[in-house]
């Protein structure tokens, strides 16, 4: 079995971050965490982002605070569980600053896949609305996927919904943390984030 890696903005006791434009020069752009398909150029200033709700102390506790990157920023928990089963070149973990009121927290991470895959069997999914013909779907029911789409990767990004997809074997590992923040949805119960 295989599950799609959801951002938890179902439960509102968990605080979420927005992406801050700095200013500075060659910053790294949200649009980018999710579309670039490499490793992202090592750059002298991480993603800036700002915590809305909630206490630092609660916050640190969390393992996969919610974006609006589709990208999980984690941390290290988290972190450590991802990279004991997915190798070095199918992840980069990104490192993220999170203001809090004037502090900086500097424990999290981007997870970005780096192994992109044609999963959706577009023969059997209900497409509804292309955002872009044939390269990005808008909305859809019934979401079906191609089998063994994952090979024997655990961490991928799925092209034309640009979702993550784990395997049940990270998953597993996963849910051992025991956190609420993480949220993981089989493909049978997709919902486009446009009807969420």
């Amino acid at each position: 079995m295989v599950w799609f890696w959801r951002e938890n903005f179902q439960d509102d006791s968990i605080p979420y971050a927005e992406y801050v434009y700095s200013g500075v020069e060659n910053e790294i752009d949200p649009t980018e965490i999710v579309n670039y398909e490499g490793k992202l150029a090592a750059r002298e200033d991480s993603p800036i982002l700002e915590l809305k709700g909630r206490n630092k102390k609660t916050v640190t506790e969390i393992g996969c605070l919610p974006t609006t990157t589709l990208c999980p920023l984690v941390n290290w928990p988290v972190r450590d569980v991802i990279a004991k089963l997915v190798p070095d070149n199918q992840v980069q973990f990104l490192p993220a600053h999170i203001i809090w009121r004037d502090e900086v927290i500097s424990q999290y991470y981007f997870a970005r896949p780096l192994i992109w895959r044609e999963c959706i069997d577009l023969k059997k999914t209900l497409v509804i609305k292309w955002d872009r013909p044939y390269s990005l779907l808008g909305d859809y029911e019934n979401l079906v996927l191609l089998e063994s789409c994952m090979a024997d990767e655990h961490f991928i990004r799925v092209e034309l919904i640009k979702e993550i997809l784990i395997s049940d074997t990270l998953k597993t590992a996963l849910d051992q943390l025991d956190d609420r923040s993480l949220l993981f949805v089989r493909p049978e119960d997709m919902i486009p984030w446009k009807r969420m």
